[in-house]
């Protein structure tokens, strides 16, 4: 039984950190790069719970109590979670349409977090010593690993089944909470625990049971839902595999938010939906076939039907999306879904271009500023050159950034110049329409040149009929007049960074953006981190390492064991990280899948960690030599940037084989510290401890800082060179005792 209470911990802490994530997501515009964050303080808070449970689980009289406590405990927390997330703007007078920076993300997720991974951390060590007094003791860290490691797969695993959806968050914690308490409850039962705990189990498994009954996380949903959206009237939410959606309403203005940042606004939209279809196809001379990627609903399929287009594709990822904006009560939305000119295709923006041989002869981006990676991938380098591919004749490509009429700040000149120079990368005629917002206009052919004039296209505009609120002669010869605007474009063109796939600077750029106004010590530390160039990153890797050989050769006492520990916890952590996010970057699929990603890495640490536990631990350095190729591979994959098809296998290899190796670590490190049954739990927990604090730092510089400033391939690198320290130690290591004497040295 004590095999299966461990199994369950780990399917519910992964499945509980998922619930909580996906919250956390909406509270902060869906930006992934904050994912480090959030995992680095779910470790952080479990090494906590493991370094105050480690050495009680090894005095008490009663782990199997403690360990049921925990474990309900963990069934609770999400509720706890979920509620702080949606509830903590309405508490603190923060309106939600509010960004917050990095200092906000890293406080919530640490306080929402706080409940699951405190008791996940600390239930540990207790099983550990629960599983060591039913078996002999010098294995059962690893098997209490590997059991942990296993049971996550499922709480991963669990997030893929669609019918999932139909539930609300609070309903999926609450039958979180039923299976906890239920698996506490057979564990005292079949270990006689002591009667106190089984009566208090039972008592809070029936509550948990009647509380489902009686559609108590229904009405709980409502109201918080009703709470995260406080200054808004709330119409509707939904969820799909995709996002999060809701709908809000001030006076007769509807708006669609899909994962906490603005889709839609109808039936009245802004200007920047007249601007983003009226000039390019006005630079057109015969713009029969458009595609829109993403924001057509809500007035700009309207705008564009004002010229003369004999078809519309619109690609919008998410159907919900589509049926949710075709319930508002707004003529507009009808108007446009129902047209017969527009073809909607729900499916990803890159997906098609990479599935149809279609040409288009203009196509537009209407999408937020690329402030996640999912927005990003519309603005990089290989998007564009995508793109090229699928326009016809004289074809345009067309998208806005925020932009101003007057001056740009160095984030902004940051992030329109990094799209600005992948643009040019792959286009050879470029122009900027500068002001708020800034236009971009790309196109291989000659005829944007000849199209680029006022007088050009203000008779186009007259020949066509066009009736716009906005765009008219006037406003036509205001915004291409090229003395006017001219130093913002030199600004802007003098951006040399290419925004790609594999280094996404308008991702970094945008965050900087919204730290400025949110935390400006926190956009004055990006930029700071910004300036260190690759190189920088490992000769402070080089100079740790060499650090740490001269302070072990020294003392003359191996230091190899915890730097071996806490390397692994930062490789496994970067990895998960890097290769979650280059999921992102290839399919834009995160939300749904990041369950998915997370159980192929712990199915390969329930393998590793088991196969080491049945051998008695293993040799430490076959183990952290086979861990270093695993980088080094994965390196060499992210640096030759591989086909979309081919990134899938690899992301799974690749998260298989670095689980494998971190659970293979665990228990070698615990049997090479050699203690008994009597200590099994404070020697489980220092090491565990010590992995999770690697892993931290691993996180908290994975998404923030090194994706973002050196690119997924250098982070990468950087992890192999750490990890190569632990190799080069455990080498050093040996030849010192070899040539030593001394009897002192520890026996291997």
């Amino acid at each position: 039984m004590a095999a299966w209470a461990l199994a369950a911990l780990g399917c519910a802490a992964t499945a509980s950190q998922v619930l909580v994530l996906r919250e956390f997501l909406v509270a902060f515009q869906g930006n992934e790069l904050l994912l480090g964050l959030f995992l680095g303080n779910w470790l952080l808070l479990e090494a906590v719970g493991t370094g105050l449970a480690r050495s009680g689980s090894d005095r008490t009289a009663r782990p199997v109590e403690a360990f049921a406590l925990l474990q309900i405990a963990l069934g609770l927390a999400p509720v706890a979670g979920i509620l702080f997330v949606r509830a903590f703007k309405a508490t603190l007078g923060i309106s939600t349409g509010d960004v917050l920076g990095i200092p906000w993300a890293w406080a919530i997720s640490a306080a929402a977090l706080a409940p699951a991974a405190l008791a996940d951390g600390a239930a540990f060590p207790f099983g550990c010593r629960i599983l060591a007094g039913a078996t002999r003791g010098e294995g059962a860290a690893g098997r209490a690993y590997a059991l942990c490691a296993a049971g996550s797969v499922p709480g991963g695993l669990l997030f893929l089944v669609p019918s999932l959806y139909a539930l609300s968050p609070f309903h999926l914690a609450s039958l979180l909470c039923v299976a906890s308490t239920a698996s506490a409850l057979g564990l005292l039962v079949a270990c006689g625990g002591a009667p106190g705990c089984r009566r208090l189990a039972l008592g809070l498994l029936a509550g948990a049971i009647l509380s489902v009954g009686l559609s108590a996380p229904g009405r709980l949903e409502a109201w918080s839902a009703r709470l995260q959206w406080h200054d808004h009237v709330l119409v509707e939410t939904a969820r799909s595999p995709y996002a999060t959606l809701a709908v809000v309403r001030r006076a007769d203005q509807y708006t669609l938010f899909v994962n906490g940042s603005p889709h839609a606004t109808v039936p009245h939209p802004g200007p920047e939906v007249e601007i983003l279809a009226h000039f390019p196809l006005l630079l057109h001379e015969d713009p029969r076939r458009v595609l829109v990627v993403g924001g057509g609903v809500g007035g700009l399929l309207r705008e564009i039907l004002k010229h003369p287009v004999e078809e519309i594709a619109y690609a919008e990822q998410d159907p919900l999306i589509l049926a949710t904006l075709g319930r508002l009560p707004a003529p507009l939305t009808g108007l446009e879904l129902k047209h017969p000119k527009v073809q909607t295709h729900p499916v990803e923006g890159r997906l098609l271009l990479r599935q149809t041989e279609s040409r288009w002869a203009v196509v537009l981006v209407n999408l937020p500023a690329p402030a996640t990676l999912m927005l990003n991938r519309y603005y990089t380098l290989e998007f564009f050159e995508l793109v090229r591919g699928r326009l016809g004749d004289d074809g345009i490509l067309a998208l806005a950034l925020p932009g101003s009429d007057a001056m740009l700040s160095p984030e902004l000149t940051a992030l329109n110049g990094s799209v600005h120079a992948a643009l040019r990368a792959a286009f050879r005629h470029v122009r900027i329409l500068a002001g708020d917002p800034n236009l971009f206009i790309a196109s291989n052919g000659e005829a944007l040149l000849r199209a680029w004039d006022p007088r050009v296209v203000g008779d186009r505009l007259r020949a066509r009929g066009i009736r716009a609120g906005l765009v008219n002669d006037a406003y036509v010869r205001y915004r291409m007049d090229p003395g006017r605007f001219a130093h913002l474009v030199q600004a802007i063109a003098e951006g040399d960074v290419v925004n790609r796939d594999g280094l996404p600077r308008g991702t970094f750029a945008s965050m900087r953006f919204f730290a400025r106004q949110a935390s400006p010590p926190a956009a004055r530390a990006l930029e700071m981190l910004d300036r260190i160039p690759a190189a920088g990153y490992l000769t402070g890797a080089a100079l740790l390492v060499g650090g740490l050989l001269t302070l072990q050769a020294w003392r003359r006492r191996p230091i190899y064991v915890g730097y071996a520990a806490a390397s692994t916890g930062f490789a496994g952590m970067v990895m998960s990280v890097v290769l979650i996010l280059a999921f992102q970057v290839q399919y834009g699929d995160v939300y749904q899948y990041v369950g998915l990603l997370t159980a192929l890495f712990m199915l390969g640490a329930a393998a590793g960690s088991a196969w080491a536990a049945r051998r008695g631990g293993g040799p430490l350095l076959a183990v952290e030599s086979a861990l270093l190729l695993t980088l080094l591979l994965a390196y060499g994959c992210a640096a030759s940037a591989p086909r979309t098809e081919v990134w899938l296998g690899l992301i799974v290899l690749l998260m298989v084989l670095t689980g494998g190796m971190t659970g293979a670590q665990y228990p070698v490190l615990v049997a090479r510290l050699g203690t008994g049954r009597e200590r099994v739990g404070a020697t489980a927990g220092l090491v565990y401890a010590l992995d999770l604090a690697g892993a931290v730092c691993g996180a908290a510089l994975a998404g923030v800082v090194l994706v973002p400033t050196v690119g997924l391939a250098n982070a990468i690198l950087l992890t192999a060179a750490l990890k190569a320290g632990s190799v080069i130690l455990i080498l050093a290591w040996r030849f010192v005792r070899r040539h030593s004497h001394s009897p002192s040295a520890p026996r291997r």
